[in-house]
């Protein structure tokens, strides 16, 4: 009986030893990621930027991080605005990844195009999702923003849609050149932003919603 005894205790080892090894596999969040948005313009030979979330595959409700890439040469001139949409979604299209947010630095973080400072979104948490503020510059020296603490313009949000299983940007609130606020009820879902661009200013701002609709946000 006591010759039994260091055998079990190896074998008792052996198998906790087993358990806890695994335990940080198990434990090891499997990652997806979920094209959203894109910010795209009408000129050749530009890039559009699109934004992507990054999410536990196990739990995609779960925001693990919030990044932008840029997709170079994909633009609405030459592709057609449905074209970006397909290149966006296509994992083989060529794109470069200009950062990203994890979570814990949502509050604090920014996506930045650094070039000529082009375009600046922050994060806010809220009850409805995570508040968008996107300050983009139109000209030498204006900038039009589209949330913020006074919701210039609109008020954008990621959510996550229990239906569709995925993150989408809802719009609660959007103004068109009139002022008005073209959202009804409900909220709107739209799948991106198409903007004119020239050498110095952008000269249109246009927000589309799911179906391509677009909704003038600026006009210049």
């Amino acid at each position: 009986m006591h010759k039994a005894l260091p055998v079990f205790l190896t074998l008792t080892l052996f198998v906790n030893f087993i358990v806890f090894a695994e335990e940080p596999a198990a434990k090891h969040a499997v990652t997806e990621k979920q094209n959203v948005f894109v910010f795209c313009p009408h000129a050749e030979g530009r890039g559009a930027w699109s934004l992507f979330v990054i999410v536990d595959k196990n739990n995609p409700s779960k925001a693990l991080a919030v990044g932008l890439d840029e997709l170079p040469g994909k633009n609405s001139k030459e592709l057609t605005y449905k074209g970006v949409l397909s290149a966006q979604k296509d994992n083989s299209t060529p794109r470069n990844e200009i950062g990203r947010i994890e979570a814990k630095d949502f509050a604090t973080g920014s996506l930045d195009v650094k070039e000529n400072n082009l375009l600046s979104i922050k994060i806010a948490e809220s009850k409805e999702g995570l508040r968008l503020t996107v300050d983009a510059r139109v000209s030498l020296d204006d900038r039009f923003v589209v949330g913020g603490p006074n919701d210039s313009h609109g008020v954008l949000t990621l959510q996550y849609s229990s239906v569709y299983r995925c993150w989408q940007i809802k719009a609660q609130k959007l103004d068109n050149t009139d002022g008005r606020n073209v959202v009804g009820k409900y909220a709107m879902t739209l799948s991106g932003i198409v903007f004119n661009a020239g050498s110095t200013r952008v000269s249109r701002i246009c927000a589309i919603d799911e179906f391509g609709s677009p909704f003038i946000l600026m006009d210049r």
